[in-house]
């Protein structure tokens, strides 16, 4: 194929890939209408892939099992390898939150049936991804999740990013889940669970982000706090919609060592105490 090749797939697939070279050994057998392909090697602009796959035919159909590694992939680029007409949801929810980082191993497994008049029915498909150096935009405008780094695992009713640590505007982000659920339906549903730790001020300018605005709603004043917090944060919402604040399901509970916090209540000022904080879709509450 070349430095600028390409191979483009028909429908149902409908996608032209960026390939450089591909190699492959398989048999097909007319008598027993069996595709069998047990590894191939195919080289992409930047990644390569390698994988199998066998093809029976049964009746006027296709079913197909085959299995797929590969490498060097980078999140941003990942419409140019993962076609819109194969799992449009978790690659559109990908395609817009993940915004940029490597992948460092790629393996999934899929059973798929094709036949001419009802196209590509999916069976099952499972694998994971464990990705370094992200960026997860999971819910704008709150701060992206950066450094980021994750292993995710897949099939075909949920993706599942377990995050392994990152940073998020001032805050490191320990550990938590971001879980894209019912991928088989029409609405997704997104969860997320994060265990943040880092200075209290930057704690409240998150939860006093837009569509929240805890902090000020109670008449507190984030660039005025000191102290460092450990939270969880727990966020969960219909995934690709624009949100209003009531259709997000949100609670923080914090823990806050050497708090300093100007007009808590009546106009009094709190100095170097510990306080826990908890919050919901009803409020703050402060102890």
């Amino acid at each position: 194929f070349g430095d600028a090749g390409s191979l483009t797939v028909p429908n149902p697939i409908a996608h032209t890939f960026p390939v450089r070279e591909l190699t492959a050994r398989g048999s097909w057998s007319i008598t027993n209408g069996l595709i069998d392909v047990p590894a191939f090697k195919l080289t992409l602009d930047r990644p390569s892939v390698e994988g199998g796959v066998t093809a029976r035919k049964t009746g006027d159909a296709f079913d197909i099992d085959g299995f797929v590694s590969g490498a060097g992939f980078a999140f941003d680029d990942v419409a140019k390898y993962w076609p819109a007409s194969v799992a449009g949801n978790p690659r559109a929810w990908i395609t817009k939150h993940v915004l940029s980082g490597a992948v460092g191993n790629l393996e999934t497994k899929f059973s798929t049936r094709w036949s001419p008049s009802a196209g590509f029915d999916l069976g099952a498909v499972n694998g994971t991804i464990d990705g370094n150096d992200l960026v997860i935009d999971y819910l704008p405008p709150l701060p992206k999740v950066v450094k980021g780094a994750t292993k995710a695992t897949f099939d075909q009713h949920k993706f599942n990013f377990t995050i392994l640590g990152g940073e998020a505007a001032g805050l490191v982000v320990r550990s938590g889940h971001i879980v894209i659920s019912d991928l088989d339906k029409v609405d997704q549903w997104t969860d997320i669970d994060l265990r943040i730790v880092g200075p209290l001020k930057s704690a409240l300018t998150t939860l006093d982000s837009e569509p929240f605005r805890f902090a000020r709603a109670v008449g507190l004043s984030p660039g005025a706090a000191t102290g460092d917090t450990s939270t969880r944060l727990k966020l969960r919402f219909i995934a690709e919609r624009r949100l209003k604040f009531d259709e997000i399901k949100v609670s923080a509970d914090s823990v806050i060592k050497g708090a300093g916090l100007k007009g808590i209540a009546f106009g009094l000022d709190l100095a170097d105490s510990e306080l826990e904080l908890a919050i919901d879709g009803a409020g703050m509450d402060v102890k």
